[in-house]
């Protein structure tokens, strides 16, 4: 379960921000954007013992 929230919450990240960069316009900026749905602290909790 861990490989699996590491590899949405961060790959999947870097990936796009590594795909999108070269679009910017010199100076612009990238934006990440997340949830405490993408926490570890949530996703632990979710098999039903208290994180």
């Amino acid at each position: 379960m861990v490989e699996e929230a590491l590899a949405v919450n961060v790959v999947g990240a870097w990936r796009t921000a590594v795909a999108l960069a070269p679009l910017l316009r010199p100076g612009g900026r990238l934006v990440d954007v997340s949830s405490g749905a993408g926490s570890f602290a949530e996703t632990a909790g979710a098999g039903g013992a208290p994180a």
